[in-house]
């Protein structure tokens, strides 16, 4: 706050979202520190030459012929570093950008230890997001819900953009300056588990976890962890939001996350229910919400 300004209340208010999001890169920028950015794919770099004055890139290839063409768009606009990832080039950075397929590193480890913030694409991102954003998780049935989602926000006249694990990277679309992502509009994602390690900020005004079973144990320690990651995306939920969870008996953990959530919490399962939430009753799609019945 004392450095940049920005307070806990205004990143609560959707309407300063965006424009924290600028004050948090206005205030990186111009001091001319290092910003790295860590992935395999570079989609958020234009975002990042456009609000800030330096950033490194690296890269695991060795070869800087092979990436030649890569690289030619920010010849002269960043430092690369080729052949690995150098310790020191992390913990001297003042924000770390990471693509979600970016394995654990040593080095890191040593920018956490060294305080430096770590965020992911799509927390970069959605600073720059003035629509409420719909956030969807699950282990399965994500690409379809989200797609399915972002028709139905279509079909009713609305702006939408739908993105994040699926089609356009959000970096992308607000570089280009996409339908959907101003306050008018909606902005659907769908969210894996390696997206929500690295989100602080990120506030869905819908949330969704579709089911959960384990998988991803090659990079989560046990099946634990991994629902630790997907439960982060009720995290800064306020009363003004919604939390969907399914309800189905074999998904109780979904529930027991979704409680976790400060906002009204609605349920979908297959089975006819007494209280709140949607379900099917003879080939009808019934819906019962906390703050009346539709």
């Amino acid at each position: 706050t004392e450095l940049t300004g920005i307070t806990p209340g205004m990143v609560a208010d959707r309407d300063d979202f965006a424009a924290v999001g600028r004050r948090f890169l206005d205030w990186y920028g111009p001091r001319n520190k290092a910003i790295l950015a860590a992935w395999g794919a570079y989609y958020d770099v234009p975002l990042l030459r456009k609000e800030c004055e330096r950033f490194e890139l690296p890269f695991h290839r060795r070869d800087g012929e092979t990436l030649a063409d890569a690289l030619a768009p920010f010849e002269g606009a960043a430092e690369f570093c080729l052949g690995g990832h150098p310790t020191a080039a992390f913990t001297a950075a003042e924000l770390i950008v990471l693509s979600p397929g970016v394995p654990p590193l040593p080095a890191l480890d040593a920018a956490r230890q060294a305080g430096v913030p770590i965020i992911g694409e799509v927390e970069l991102g959605a600073r720059f997001v003035e629509a409420p954003i719909i956030g969807i998780t699950g282990t399965n049935g994500k690409s379809t819900t989200t797609t399915l989602c972002g028709e139905m926000f279509a079909a009713s006249g609305r702006q939408v953009f739908v993105g994040g694990n699926l089609g356009e990277p959000l970096c992308e679309a607000i570089n280009r300056g996409a339908p959907g992502l101003s306050a008018d509009g909606v902005c659907v994602l769908e969210l894996s588990s390696f997206q929500l390690e690295t989100v602080e900020r990120l506030r869905c005004h819908v949330a969704m976890l579709l089911n959960l079973s384990e998988d991803h144990l090659d990079r989560y320690p046990d099946y634990e962890a991994y629902i630790e990651a997907k439960a982060r995306i009720f995290e800064r939920q306020t009363e003004a939001d919604w939390a969907i969870v399914n309800a189905d008996p074999e998904q109780r953990r979904c529930r027991m996350v979704g409680s976790r959530s400060d906002a009204p919490l609605v349920t979908f399962r297959s089975a006819r229910s007494r209280g709140t939430g949607a379900w099917f009753d003879e080939g009808d799609l019934c819906v019962r919400l906390p703050r009346g019945q539709v």
